[in-house]
C-alpha cells in the first residue's frame, strides 16, 4: 500500500516560517528554542493580541498576509527569486524597491529561513538569496493568493 503524502499548503509553510522566526530571535532562552511548534505558536498568538503583557505595540511576524508593499515579505521574495544566481545585497533590494530601509525585513526572513547570508570573500558586500524553504513558500503564496 502507498502511503499518501499530502503536500504542505501555505498555512502550514507559514506556520513554520513563524515558528523559526520566534525561535531564531537572539534573546530567547533554550526553553524556546526547543519548544514544539504549537507551543511556539501560542505564544506568537498570545504575544500579539498582547495577553503576555509584553506586547507593547511589537507584533511578532506570522507570515500569513502577504503584501505588496515596498519592504514586504512577499516583494523582497519575489525580487530574491528573479535574481537568484548571485542574489541581491541589502543597498540592490532598496534600490529596486524604493524602500528606506530593509534590515527588519532581512533580518526576519533570515530568522525564518526563507533567505540565506552569501558573504563575498575580499568583498564587505552581503548578498541574500532564497533557500529551499524560501522557494516552497514562495510558491505557496502564488498558488493560494492573487498578487
Amino acid at each position: 500500500m502507498k502511503k499518501l503524502v499530502r503536500k504542505p499548503n501555505f498555512n502550514d509553510l507559514a506556520n513554520k516560517a513563524a515558528a523559526n522566526c520566534w525561535r531564531n530571535q537572539c534573546w530567547l532562552s533554550d526553553k524556546w528554542r526547543h519548544a514544539s511548534d504549537k507551543k511556539v505558536l501560542a505564544k506568537i498568538r498570545m504575544r500579539n493580541q498582547n495577553l503576555d503583557g509584553h506586547g507593547r505595540g511589537y507584533a511578532e511576524p506570522t507570515f500569513r498576509c502577504p503584501t505588496d508593499c515596498k519592504s514586504g515579505f512577499y516583494k523582497v521574495l519575489d525580487l530574491l527569486s528573479r535574481h537568484d544566481i548571485y542574489g541581491l545585497t541589502a543597498k540592490e533590494l532598496v534600490q529596486k524597491t524604493g524602500a528606506k530601509s530593509m534590515s527588519l525585513t532581512l533580518r526576519r526572513l533570515e530568522c525564518a529561513k526563507l533567505i540565506d547570508r552569501t558573504e563575498h570573500a575580499g568583498f564587505a558586500a552581503i548578498s541574500w538569496r532564497l533557500s529551499g524553504f524560501g522557494w516552497q513558500f514562495l510558491s505557496a503564496i502564488k498558488q493560494e493568493f492573487f498578487i
